[in-house]
Formats: C-alpha cells, structure tokens, sequence
C-alpha cells in the first residue's frame, strides 16, 4: 500500500512495524486456567389458581492467570 493510499492508517508522514525474534529463541507462556459454571433449577404447577413455580440457582466462578517469559533471551541471542 502506498504512502498516500487514503485507506493507509498510518498517512505519508507515519510508519509501524513488528518484528518477531524468532532467531533467538521461542516465546513462552504459563497458563493456569480454572472455570467452572454450574447451573440448576425446578419447575413445577400448583392444581390451583393455575398457579406455577420457578426455583433456579446459577453459580459461575473464573480464575485465569497467564505469565510470559523470556521474550527477549539474551542465551538465544548468543
């Protein structure tokens, strides 16, 4: 894409790049991951008045936890 294309983001004056250091190693990750989500529930009619009940119980706990290491390793680099 040019420098002046009216869809560019970055305009003439504007540059960005990435790059990935591949060559000095791979990236690592922890992930320590707990989800859980329980749900229950009644339903049910009274023969009277036409009358009807609901009981429902809904319960979601969530830990997530994630760690990066050694994005840049200088040992690879060497």
């Amino acid at each position: 894409m040019s420098a002046d294309n009216p869809h560019n983001p970055y305009g003439v004056d504007g540059a960005y790049g990435l790059f990935r250091w591949v060559g000095i190693g791979t990236r690592d990750g922890n992930v320590d991951d707990y989800n859980i989500d329980l749900t229950t529930g009644l339903r049910g009619d009274f023969d009277w008045n036409n009358a009807s009940w609901e009981v429902y119980y809904h319960r979601n706990k969530e830990d997530n936890n994630s760690v990066g290491q050694d994005y840049l390793s200088y040992s690879g680099l060497a």
